[in-house]
């Protein structure tokens, strides 16, 4: 017909052109697949700061049958090809592209600094968490419950209470998080024991926001303080402790010297895959002489989600000195070089509760509970509760 055309011939360039494609996208659904088989298997994720979930064992019973098939993909999803690579270029984007974090771990601040994300960290900071009159009432008889039986034991107390970065630092938190009260839960239990009890406490804010403006105290990019803090924490824990013990009063405190340098972004920048882009200025009180020696110790039965969190216990060639055992969450850890010089004997359990069963196989002449401000919205245990607990991990 003289209508009918002749059949387009196909663009050769545009045939490639989609080869191409095609093959892109084939290679971007099988590559995770293929790093997932040939690259070695992680068990913990540093972006996101946590362990990955580990291949399910199959037992046989109905239950481990039902469950297995969801713990399989549990796997998959942790131990698929280069997930950290993808996560961290997923967080960059976001946080060069718009400013906004990926992870709900992390809050961008201002000029360089970051923050925890933690909900309750945050609800405490804006003031959207106050503590009640019970909630008071109660942490004021379960420290005095730990006092008055540890003095029945012969050991002294001593409760040192640890700010939040973002309370020390608010100048530097985001706008978009503003405060509805300058009230928090650390400045509640203060006054609340200051007015109500004769507990041997001690709340470090005071002495951190007298001397924050003469040198940084806490990471710019991790949550906790750094060591020029924890060494200025240690000075008034040591204070407080020499009018407790007498023995200590006749030593030396631990001297540091100081240092500086800069090295890739803590915890917080790892988070959102930035270490490069969030460096950190750390300021390092490294001891003069340490003399103290950390034992190895066997691995102990504390779990906190899927970590396994040994003691650390240290020793000093002085039997004159006293023993301590200390309880403590995280920010102990920049704490546990000074504290460690002052004893005989000192063991750090990662408990933020007194377990008296530790105290009685210690024998400690001082117990010391650390504990960080975001931590004191929870509630704490009585011992008969702590007992029970671990009445409990033993069945396990």
């Amino acid at each position: 017909m003289r209508g009918d055309r002749e059949p387009e011939q196909p663009d050769p360039m545009s045939r490639r052109f989609h080869i191409i494609t095609v093959g892109l996208l084939m290679a971007a659904m099988w590559l995770p697949t293929l790093g997932q088989i040939i690259l070695p298997t992680p068990s913990q994720s540093l972006t996101e700061k946590r362990f990955l979930a580990p291949w399910p064992s199959l037992d046989g019973s109905t239950e481990g049958l039902s469950a297995w098939p969801a713990a399989v993909d549990a796997w998959y999803d942790d131990h698929l090809g280069f997930r950290d690579w993808l996560i961290g270029s997923w967080a960059r984007f976001n946080v060069q592209g718009f400013g906004v974090s990926p992870s709900p771990l992390t809050v961008i601040g201002k000029e360089g600094w970051l923050f925890l994300g933690d909900r309750d960290t945050l609800l405490n900071y804006r003031g959207l968490a106050p503590l009640t009159p019970l909630e008071l009432e109660r942490w004021q008889d379960v420290l005095t419950e730990r006092r008055d039986w540890l003095a029945s034991q012969g050991i002294e107390y001593l409760v040192v209470f640890v700010p939040d970065k973002n309370l020390v630092y608010s100048e530097y938190m985001p706008d978009s998080l503003p405060r509805s009260s300058l009230d928090h839960p650390l400045g509640q239990l203060s006054s609340h024991l200051e007015h109500n009890s004769d507990l041997p406490w001690l709340d470090l804010q005071r002495v951190i926001l007298e001397n924050k403006e003469t040198t940084r105290l806490y990471h710019k990019t991790d949550s906790h303080w750094n060591e020029a803090g924890a060494y200025l924490g240690y000075q008034e824990i040591r204070r407080r402790l020499e009018a407790a013990l007498p023995s200590l009063r006749g030593t030396a405190p631990t001297l540091v010297t100081s240092e500086e340098y800069v090295r890739p972004g803590l915890g917080l920048a790892v988070t959102v895959s930035m270490e490069d882009q969030y460096p950190e200025s750390v300021h390092a009180r490294p001891i003069i002489s340490a003399r103290a020696r950390e034992r190895s110790v066997k691995e102990e039965a504390r779990r906190s989600g899927r970590r396994v969190l040994k003691p650390r216990v240290f020793e000093l060639p002085d039997p004159s000195r006293p023993r301590a055992l200390v309880f403590r969450d995280s920010f102990a850890n920049a704490l546990i070089p000074y504290l460690a010089e002052d004893f005989s004997r000192s063991v750090f359990i990662w408990d933020r509760d007194v377990d008296p069963e530790a105290v009685l196989m210690e024998k400690p002449d001082v117990v010391i509970q650390e504990i960080a401000g975001r931590f004191i919205g929870r509630r704490p245990r009585t011992l008969d509760e702590i007992r029970a607990r671990n009445k409990r991990r033993q069945k396990r």
